[in-house]
């Protein structure tokens, strides 16, 4: 059994810290992340689709991080220096091997295309 829970952590704290390199440890190389926005197949696509967020957020504010066995969900607000300002999002988590395999971000995207157009995708 894995530490879902640490594990999960680590990937906020490796977002909040921008330390892409502690992110991408974290990740399985299989990674399959979907969101409204967009779908990412692999942790290198989804570390350099960070990357180049990361001039927009600040930090995350988590409220709540739920784990079951290999499984977990968060609930969290991410602080971005834009007119959006918080942005809340739920994301659930699915590990293998002990890394993060799967994640599914849940967030209202209509602040993100007013601010980018529909470009965003």
């Amino acid at each position: 059994m894995t530490n879902t829970h640490g594990i999960v952590s680590a990937f906020y704290a490796s977002i909040e810290n921008k330390d892409f390199d502690a992110l991408r440890r974290v990740l399985h190389d299989n990674l399959d992340s979907e969101g409204p926005i967009d779908r990412l197949d692999s942790a290198d696509n989804f570390v350099a689709a960070l990357i180049k967020m990361s001039g927009l957020t600040e930090g995350v504010r988590i409220k709540h991080l739920f784990v079951d066995g290999e499984r977990a969900c968060c609930v969290l607000d991410v602080v971005t220096a834009t007119p959006i300002g918080e942005s809340p999002v739920a994301e659930y988590f699915e590990l293998r091997d002990g890394r993060i395999a799967a994640i599914r971000s849940h967030f209202d995207s209509r602040p993100w295309f007013a601010l980018f157009g529909s470009g965003a995708r």
